[in-house]
């Protein structure tokens, strides 16, 4: 793990986002689940994972480990209208 990497900015940066809350937008919301989700857990501290997990979804989750933030991305991924992988 580098410690000079953000996961929420390294997603921006992969999705060509301007700012930050493009994230969360309809255009980009689930394109940055899918992207998130192929990186490494181990590329990125618990909680990079748990603020970015909770920052894309709009919650405010008490995650504790990686496994529990990429989770509960995974079971949002699932159950979304449109999957774009």
């Amino acid at each position: 793990m580098r410690k000079d990497r953000n996961l929420l900015e390294d997603l921006m940066k992969q999705l060509n986002c301007v700012y930050l809350s493009d994230l969360r937008t309809a255009d980009f919301q689930n394109q940055a689940v899918c992207a998130a989700l192929k990186f490494l857990p181990e590329d990125y501290p618990a909680a990079q994972w748990r603020d970015a997990a909770n920052y894309l979804l709009d919650r405010a989750e008490c995650l504790n480990t990686t496994e529990e933030a990429r989770q509960l991305l995974l079971k949002w991924k699932t159950a979304a209208p449109f999957s774009m992988e």
